[in-house]
């Protein structure tokens, strides 16, 4: 009857997969397994499918088989598989397609982080730089799901790298918190450095720890000799004019006491990049608290490309010039 033909069909048609890889022909055995998947929807023939596509260098087929076989999984292993299939849809030349497979990893599986990573890459080779900054935000409010204490704030829109630290600053002063911590995101601030400057804050009580790259110890592996040289000797002008015994002001990592970021007028801090950093520490010393350097390693960032311009620098250096003017020499209080 019908009934048993189409039943008997899907084993014939594994059988013919079978025969034709005998026969060297593979593709034609992927496209047999394919079928026989297809009519009985088990996981084991799609995987029979997808390596004889992938033996026949049909990596778009293969992916769809992947994908079949990920449809009738579930948890990580579903994620697995579906990072698989982006693999081959890569190797396939199909970027985008690929892109949708590691976003449905990513969103079964957030803590995992190779996938994270491939997506990462893919995004910015495919110059999808917004796209990319959305699932990094999502990721994160995911992970606070399983890890706890992780916090996005998400801004209207881009109002500088000041406007960010001082919101950043007030949201963990209005939740009551003992310390702000503020670094990069690219790992070029190595985050294994931080307990040892949260210690540091302790012990001494300053009102702020700075990752220092110009005390000893502190270090800056694989930097041209001009560009440590401005950036020192940037240091030692902002040191010299403000009366500041501070040999790196201009490093983004640190450690405040909130308290003391508290006492400060923020909303009067309005410099950006190197200013702003140089800023706080001065303000910081204006309150008579202590400011503590401790000697870190810095690295060029890992991921991503520097926002430091040459307008930022000239910024840093005009307004620390008007601030010695100001308090030096005028003796004027700021507003």
């Amino acid at each position: 009857s019908g009934e048993e033909i189409n039943a008997f069909l899907p084993y014939l048609l594994q059988k013919l997969g079978e025969l034709r890889t005998k026969t060297g022909d593979s593709g034609g055995a992927g496209e047999a397994y394919a079928e026989a998947a297809e009519a009985v929807g088990q996981a084991k023939v799609w995987e029979l499918a997808e390596k004889a596509f992938i033996a026949a260098s049909r990596f778009a087929d293969a992916a769809n088989a992947l994908d079949q076989r990920a449809q009738l999984a579930d948890g990580k292993q579903q994620a697995t598989l579906l990072a698989q299939a982006a693999d081959l849809l890569l190797k396939a030349g199909d970027a985008g397609m690929a892109i949708v497979k590691l976003e449905q990893a990513t969103e079964i599986d957030p803590a995992n982080d190779s996938y994270a990573q491939a997506l990462d890459e893919q995004y910015r080779r495919d110059g999808r730089e917004p796209d990319l900054v959305r699932y990094l935000l999502s990721r994160a409010e995911k992970l606070n799901d399983t890890l706890g204490d992780i916090t996005v704030m998400r801004r209207a829109g881009k109002s500088g790298l000041g406007s960010a630290y001082r919101a950043g600053f007030r949201w963990g002063i209005d939740r009551g918190y003992e310390a702000l911590v503020e670094m990069d995101s690219d790992l070029s601030h190595d985050p294994a450095a931080l307990p040892a400057m949260v210690a540091a804050l302790e012990a001494t009580h300053a009102g702020l720890v700075v990752g220092s790259r110009y005390v000893p110890g502190g270090a800056i592996p694989n930097w041209s000799w001009h560009r440590k040289a401005l950036s020192k000797w940037g240091n030692r002008y902002a040191g010299a004019v403000l009366g500041m015994p501070v040999r790196d002001a201009t490093s983004g990592f640190r450690v405040y006491r909130a308290d003391v970021v508290d006492r400060l007028d923020l909303e009067a801090v309005r410099a950006d990049g190197y200013g702003f950093q140089i800023e706080m520490a001065y303000k910081v010393r204006k309150l008579g608290e202590q400011v503590v350097e401790h000697p870190i390693s810095f690295r060029d960032r890992v991921r991503g490309t520097s926002k430091m311009s040459g307008a930022i620098v000239v910024e840093a250096l005009r307004l620390v010039t008007w601030w010695a003017i100001r308090d030096r020499v005028l003796r004027r209080k700021p507003h």
